[in-house]
């Protein structure tokens, strides 16, 4: 069975994406819908665990995939993987990685 762990941050991280594209942008349907593809995602990811690119120079060990203009960034195992923070592209990602 594949193994597929998400972070207090990265749940964080979700909520808030959820937040801005329900409350802000005012359509609930929608945020619902990208969460759902984020799951999707993180289950293909699961099964193919080198699928991203790896970024040691942020963390040894740690990779990225890109989904929607969001970087997702996760440690994979043998067993699966871990979701560690999925953050906007547009933002400084060493910076966000660091709080």
């Amino acid at each position: 069975m594949i193994k597929l762990d998400i972070s207090e941050e990265a749940n964080e991280d979700m909520f808030d994406i959820w937040y801005f594209i329900a409350i802000e942008n005012a359509n609930p349907n929608n945020a619902d819908k990208f969460i759902e593809e984020f799951d999707e995602i993180f289950y293909i990811i699961a099964r193919n665990p080198l699928i991203g690119a790896a970024r040691d120079e942020i963390v040894k060990g740690i990779r990225q995939v890109v989904f929607r203009g969001y970087l997702i960034f996760y440690f994979p195992s043998k067993k699966g993987i871990e979701i560690i923070r999925i953050l906007n592209g547009a933002k400084d990602i060493l910076k966000e990685m660091k709080k």
